[in-house]
């Protein structure tokens, strides 16, 4: 056999090779008479060089493979597809929306930081936050109870209420019936005890406030975007990002209303050999996977499915004749709509409940549709048995947990889940495992009940994906 490099590609010479072949060639040379068994001076001296020969091939075949982009690995794969214009998507972080209370006027620095009860995860806050009175998601407001005018203005709608003779608590509870009559999007909570609660009905948007000489205000509450300090799917289930770890003078509480928006991990090189390998007919245009590489390259995309409609009729996903869908996930909207305007084939009709308006040559706007896969949100139950030989740690069923979901949520649009692969991740990360048992349940919502669990893989549709998450794994030992 030749070893090598050869015009039909690499051969490796392994460890018992060389051996075998220094072990002839030292026959040659010194003569039939010499020994060269394992235990035997020219034994001892050829498999020391053997092993550092093989060293030396084995360093030879993955210069060879660096060059090849399904056998490279890891920086050597970043090279190999910088070659076809394409990048590894880096880690991100997980990005959620708290909502700070505080004494008014107090200003939260920018990168203060917060973080999640029960797993501690920390979030640092991106911009410095006020709790301005003016403009709150939530104030709580006292009534003097003298005998005065008191108008509550929100949203520049004033609500008027003339006091002769009253008390505090029957000036708030008549406040209370002019707001709520009104159409502003707040909620008034009567305390009953002289004071309210002013909340936004949607807690991301702040609402005007301006208050008569007779109401003081109390707490303020202020919308904050904040950042995972670690990269990756760090969760956040609403009402979770509740302990201050910097301390703020003013500062006093903070909640987030709504689940954490799941950062990612470094891509994986199987992850980024696949999408190079769909990325190469980026130069294109027309075809499902020109379209498809082009929006992959949108900043921010992590994934992309194309579904054409090549009939003349209406499929029954009600997609128009001669029509096709982008279902994508990630990346802004109107990037995401004009490369698919650039890159569309011409008179094809695009499908999806995105509108997005891009330019064409003329700078003339145009509709160009477009789809977000619909969440399926997949719950795990997870059996595990040990094996005694190796030690489980001490959070190995958190560990388990974290490794299902993280492959999980690697698998991308029109990806079924097939129980069985779940298991490769859970033993590569946990120690101490005999045996896995996977059953999957589906729910119509993020934390809805599931339904039936079965051992039979998900079907994930053109525009689904799953959507993994250890709060909905659950994992017993038996």
């Amino acid at each position: 056999m030749a070893f090598g490099l050869e015009s039909t590609g690499f051969t490796l010479k392994r460890l018992t090779d060389i051996i075998t072949s220094m072990k002839a060639q030292a026959v040659a040379i010194f003569g039939a008479d010499i020994t060269t068994d394992e235990d035997s001076v020219f034994g001892n001296l050829i498999s020391v060089q053997a092993d550092e020969l093989a060293t030396l091939w084995e360093g030879m075949q993955e210069v060879y493979n660096s060059q090849k982009p399904d056998a490279a690995e890891g920086v050597q794969l970043d090279d190999v597809a910088d070659l076809n214009g394409v990048t590894r998507l880096p880690a991100t972080s997980s990005v959620v929306g708290g909502v700070l209370t505080g004494t008014a006027a107090t200003v939260v620095p920018a990168a203060s930081i917060a973080s999640v009860d029960p797993t501690n995860e920390q979030f640092s806050l991106l911009a410095a936050v006020t709790l301005d009175p003016t403009a709150p998601v939530g104030v709580v407001v006292t009534a003097s109870g003298i005998d005065a005018t008191y108008t509550v203005t929100i949203n520049g709608t004033p609500f008027t209420h003339i006091a002769v003779a009253q008390t505090a608590i029957v000036i708030v509870a008549a406040l209370k019936v002019l707001v709520d009559a009104g159409s502003e999007p707040v909620t008034f909570l009567d305390n009953t005890d002289g004071t309210f609660f002013l909340s936004a009905n949607d807690q991301t948007v702040v609402f005007t406030l301006a208050l008569t000489a007779e109401l003081s205000v109390g707490n303020v509450s202020t919308p904050g975007v904040f950042n995972s300090i670690n990269t990756g799917p760090i969760e956040a289930p609403p009402s979770t990002l509740t302990q201050i770890d910097t301390p703020v003078f003013g500062w006093s509480s903070v909640t987030n209303p709504s689940v954490a928006a799941l950062g990612s991990n470094v891509e994986t090189d199987t992850a980024f050999r696949i999408r190079r390998r769909r990325s190469v007919s980026i130069a294109g245009s027309g075809t499902v996977d020109a379209i498809t590489a082009n929006i992959l390259d949108v900043t921010g995309v992590t994934d992309a499915f194309v579904v054409e409609n090549r009939t003349f009729a209406v499929d029954s996903d009600g997609r128009p004749p001669k029509s096709f869908e982008a279902v994508v996930t990630g990346g802004d909207d109107a990037a995401i709509g004009q490369v698919i305007w650039d890159r569309k084939p011409a008179g094809i009709e695009t499908f999806g409940t995105i509108v997005t308006a891009p330019l064409d040559s003329q700078s003339v706007a145009r509709v160009v549709n477009f789809s977000r896969p619909i969440q399926i949100w997949v719950h795990l139950e997870i059996d595990y048995t040990l094996y005694l030989e190796e030690i489980f740690p001490g959070n190995g069923e958190a560990a388990i947990a974290q490794a299902a979901s993280d492959a999980g949520n690697l698998l991308g649009i029109n990806e079924d889940v097939i129980l069985q692969r779940l298991q490769g991740p859970i033993y590569d990360a946990v120690a101490g495992i005999g045996t896995l048992a996977i059953r999957q349940a589906v729910s119509a919502t993020e934390f809805g009940p599931p339904g039936a669990f079965t051992a039979v893989n998900l079907p994930i549709g053109a525009t689904e994906i799953a959507n993994f998450a250890v709060t909905r794994i659950t994992v017993t030992a038996v």
